[in-house]
């Protein structure tokens, strides 16, 4: 816990940091990333008086920097080293996809997003580690506002409701032998990717994450290219991993 904040402060101080910067230079030729385009915006907005209810604060744009940093790194880089703990437990599939990199990538460019299309095993190894080896088995809490009933169950106002992903994961219903990393579950018979919504690694309903997107590109860009060079093997020490380069 205290590392945790120790970090969180850290990254407060940089992105505060960064923000006065941004905010003393006011140079109209800087690179136009979310910082520099949300303090051009509100400096309209002030311009013409129309942001009298302070929609766009400096202390909203500090959130939202934070949210954006721990969201959109943190979160994912945790989320692989969790799929390639999984993923070092399984050689053969690790193969399999290597094969098919070979085949359709090579080893002599870079893995693109344009590659995911043909790569179909590749793709659905990473739709099976979201199912078996997410991180994260619950979703957010979130909060009722008013007494409600659902399937017959009461829920009080202000009660503290999260989804259990678990549940949908590893139901034998959907899944058959859930325990099992198989990553045909999301292949049909002519080894082509077929639509699954079973899994909700990434939340589920209006509230799920907002970077499901990103994610999975990043998702598919590293462990492609990690599988495209190295063969993942359990480390020497519990809880750590060798990456082997490929002959």
């Amino acid at each position: 816990m205290k590392k945790a904040q120790a970090f969180r402060d850290i990254a407060r101080l940089v992105i505060n940091g960064m923000i006065k910067e941004q905010m003393d230079a006011r140079d109209p030729d800087a690179p136009k990333g979310y910082v520099t385009a949300y303090l051009q915006h509100r400096h309209e907005l002030l311009k013409q008086g129309k942001d009298n209810e302070g929609s766009f604060t400096i202390e909203r744009l500090q959130a939202n920097t934070m949210n954006l940093l721990l969201e959109g790194t943190v979160t994912v880089s945790s989320t692989i080293t969790s799929f390639l703990e999984e993923l070092s437990k399984h050689p053969d599939v690790q193969e399999t996809a290597q094969k098919e990199l070979d085949s359709v990538v090579g080893r002599d460019r870079l893995l693109s997003t344009e590659d995911k299309q043909n790569l179909p095993y590749l793709d659905a190894t990473i739709q099976e580690l979201c199912r078996i080896a997410t991180p994260n088995l619950i979703t957010r809490f979130c909060s009722n506002l008013k007494e409600t009933r659902i399937d017959g169950y009461l829920i009080p106002s202000r009660s503290l409701i999260c989804a259990n992903l678990a549940s949908v994961h590893f139901d034998p219903e959907i899944f058959p032998n859930p325990q099992k990393f198989d990553p045909k579950r999301f292949l049909d018979e002519h080894g082509k990717r077929i639509t699954r919504n079973a899994h909700y690694a990434f939340g589920l309903g209006k509230r799920s994450c907002l970077g499901e997107a990103l994610a999975e590109v990043e998702m598919f860009l590293v462990i492609g290219s990690i599988l495209q060079n190295f063969r993942v093997a359990p480390g020497n020490k519990k809880g750590t991993l060798k990456f082997l380069q490929r002959e």
